[in-house]
């Protein structure tokens, strides 16, 4: 934006300040040289010295008069002889009134560029310029416009960022052995009661809530058995209870499980129809309990990285488009790291795999 030298509220204000100090001068210095004269006038009279002192009274009264008009009368000339210049402008320009008219203009152009723009730097700009502009009112418009721009381009960044990841899945689809979130996979049959089948069920739900999650709960409990839990505990409700690694097996929360919950772990317990493939063993929580990691992040997760950009903040880590499977690894407080498998329901934890279940699960 290019402004005349005369349209700068800067220069105005210096002009300004200069017309001040003439203006003082044109009324301080004669009346300084009048008084002066009036005590020449008296010392001569009283010294009856009129004739001898009549005439530097007379150059002083002279004087004061041309120092009053001299301004005037340039400005006269410059006004007969020429169209407005430069030097006219700038000084009819500096008035209060002028500098607040130009700086709502320039603070109007500023916002006009930063809705064309669409750019931190416009937006920037006009943030910056808010400092000139005085009117109460005027401030609280111009404010609440500068939100609203923001406001518009932080949605115009996140929804370029979802494009952007989107396209980079499409570009980049897992490959991993068994990948097929949402399908089925054909495991191990476990042959339990019915109040062990109810127990299982029971933890599933309180560790993923419906039974969709219910069913990705129990498939990863019969992974983590028949990877690391059948050579040490005699069954699989044996391990889910001693093993430590579901909290929710020791949870005195009251759990309503439904029927369909209990079909959902029965087909994935008791007929061997699992939803996550063998080498799924692991998940953490968002923010599920009150103790911290070493960054002071609640919930299990600490930090998550995709494709080399790290992310630890709970608002990066709990934003589920951050997630792109097969790629995405975790870090958890208990020092575990893993790699993202799928949500198998738009509520539920991160399921992933480890190298050490993806080894014993595939051989690779």
């Amino acid at each position: 934006m290019i402004l005349s030298i005369c349209d700068v509220p800067a220069v105005l204000k210096v002009l300004k300040i200069v017309k001040i100090v003439i203006t003082i001068i044109k009324i301080a210095v004669p009346i300084l040289l009048i008084i002066a004269a009036m005590l020449d006038l008296v010392k001569a009279v009283t010294n009856s010295e009129l004739n001898k002192m009549s005439k530097p009274i007379i150059n002083k009264v002279i004087v004061a008069v041309l120092v009053f008009l001299i301004p005037t009368f340039v400005n006269t000339i410059l006004t007969i002889t020429m169209t407005e210049n430069e030097y006219q402008k700038c000084f009819n320009n500096a008035t209060d009134e002028r500098i607040r008219e130009i700086n709502i203009q320039t603070m109007d152009k500023l916002i006009e560029k930063a809705k064309e723009d669409e750019s931190t730097s416009s937006i920037g700009d006009a943030k910056g310029y808010l400092v000139n502009i005085k009117d109460q009112d005027l401030i609280e418009k111009y404010q609440k416009e500068i939100e609203e721009l923001e406001k518009k381009l932080e949605e115009k960044r996140k929804k370029e960022e979802e494009e952007r990841k989107k396209k980079q899945q499409a570009d980049n689809p897992p490959s991993g052995p068994g990948y097929n979130p949402g399908g089925t996979f054909n495991g191990n049959k476990f042959t339990v009661s019915e109040d062990d089948l109810f127990f299982i069920t029971k933890v599933s739900v309180c560790e993923q809530g419906d039974a969709t999650g219910a069913a990705a709960e129990a498939s990863l409990i019969a992974n983590r058995y028949d990877l690391y839990g059948k050579n040490k505990y005699s069954t699989i409700t044996d391990y889910v209870r001693n093993s430590g690694w579901w909290s929710c097996a020791k949870s005195k929360r009251t759990i309503n499980v439904k029927d369909e919950h209990i079909a959902a772990v029965r087909n994935v317990i008791v007929n061997g129809v699992r939803t996550l493939p063998l080498y799924v063993d692991e998940h953490d929580c968002f923010d599920c309990n009150k103790s911290l990691c070493s960054n002071g992040n609640r919930g299990d997760i600490c930090k998550i990285v995709t494709n080399g950009r790290t992310m630890e903040s709970m608002s990066d880590i709990k934003n589920r488009s951050n997630y792109i499977s097969g790629q995405t690894v975790l870090y958890n407080k208990y020092g575990g790291t893993y790699t993202f498998y799928s949500f198998p329901t738009s509520h539920s934890d991160p399921f992933g795999y480890t190298a050490t279940g993806y080894k014993r699960a595939t051989g690779n």
